[in-house]
């Protein structure tokens, strides 16, 4: 029999749904992006992402900035497309149980998180199934329409949208500018920067969340006083998920040549959202954190996180401003009550 243990995800709890799921092919989303569509998705959620990254391949963005570049490999959108294609591969919905899907192992619903209140709009299933399979030394599949897909590589790209995607269960209204800024979110959690530590995977054996944020680049609890205090939704480290949203966002707004007005001032938004939740953004600003690390690796280190954060901490003290051109934005003191967290 196989032996149960948790799976965690990347900071958002894993929440399993009611509805069993479909067999039957996957659909190809589109030829410049490798992205395949689950069975069980509706026709209505299909054609939103569908319609929304046909949008994002027709954003024109032409920019010299020094973020956009360290981060996407390049200063336009075929640069966001490509770093999606290495990273998003597969979307399931949320109504989907997971434990119908996984074979070669099991999966139980964790306890973390369990009080969160606030929306998910997506999870990067395929990072948390990876990791799952190291600690339960395990090779685990997941089911795609009717091909059985290996969750061991940390890139496998299983991205599970939620209700809140389409706009469902919240307030806020869940535009393209906001789906897609999702997307590439979710991408970067696909990263494992530096490989995972065996005293993680010792740790997720028994239920215990890892202490590397680098491998997955999770979600820490936001400090009292944020609009999401005591929630795991703001990044404790640069150049996480929330650093490359902004990034990706604020490019849109401010060098997107053939964007209207509305578009620009919606992905301002979105990008002010995505840097309020990064909590060394101005050691990002003053050049301390160092260029972004947009690598992936499988590789079991046998040191441990707090090993790595010493020598990082260190190898920093003498490095000087950089000059980067961050965009200038204001940020209003209106609290964001109906924000969505993911």
């Amino acid at each position: 029999m196989n032996q149960k243990i948790k799976c965690w995800v990347l900071g958002v709890f894993l929440s399993f749904g009611l509805v069993a799921c479909k067999s039957g092919e996957v659909e190809e989303l589109h030829e410049r992006l490798s992205v395949k569509l689950d069975p069980s998705l509706t026709q209505k959620e299909k054609s939103t992402i569908r319609g929304d990254l046909l949008e994002l391949f027709s954003q024109n963005i032409a920019t010299k900035d020094g973020w956009f570049s360290e981060v996407f490999g390049g200063n336009g959108t075929e640069s966001v497309i490509e770093y999606m294609d290495a990273r998003v591969n597969y979307i399931i919905p949320e109504r989907v149980k997971l434990v119908f899907r996984v074979g070669f192992g099991s999966i139980v619903e964790s306890e973390f998180f369990t009080k969160n209140k606030t929306v998910t709009v997506a999870s990067n299933m395929g990072m948390a199934l990876w990791l799952t399979s190291l600690s339960q030394r395990k090779r685990l599949t997941f089911r795609i329409g009717d091909v059985s897909v290996p969750m061991d590589d940390p890139r496998n790209g299983l991205i599970q949208i939620g209700t809140a995607y389409i706009g469902g269960k919240t307030k806020t209204k869940m535009d393209t500018n906001v789906r897609n800024n999702t997307l590439v979110h979710e991408a970067r959690h696909s990263d494992c920067t530096g490989g995972v530590y065996q005293s993680d995977i010792d740790r997720m054996k028994v239920g215990e969340l890892p202490t590397n944020p680098l491998c997955g680049h999770t979600h820490v609890m936001c400090p009292d006083g944020h609009d999401f205090e005591g929630y795991y939704a703001c990044d404790g480290h640069a150049w996480g998920a929330y650093s490359v949203g902004g990034v990706f966002s604020a490019a849109i707004s401010k060098y997107c040549e053939n964007c209207t007005e509305a578009d620009r001032q919606k992905a301002l938004i979105e990008g002010l959202d995505s840097f309020s939740r990064v909590l060394v953004l101005d050691k990002m600003k003053d050049g301390l954190a160092g260029a972004p690390n947009m690598t992936s690796s499988r590789s079991v280190i046998g040191r441990n996180a707090r090993e790595l954060f010493r020598d990082m901490r260190a190898s920093r003290k003498n490095l000087r401003n950089r000059d980067i051109n961050f965009i200038e934005v204001e940020v209003s003191d209106e609290p964001l009550k109906d924000r969505v967290s993911y």
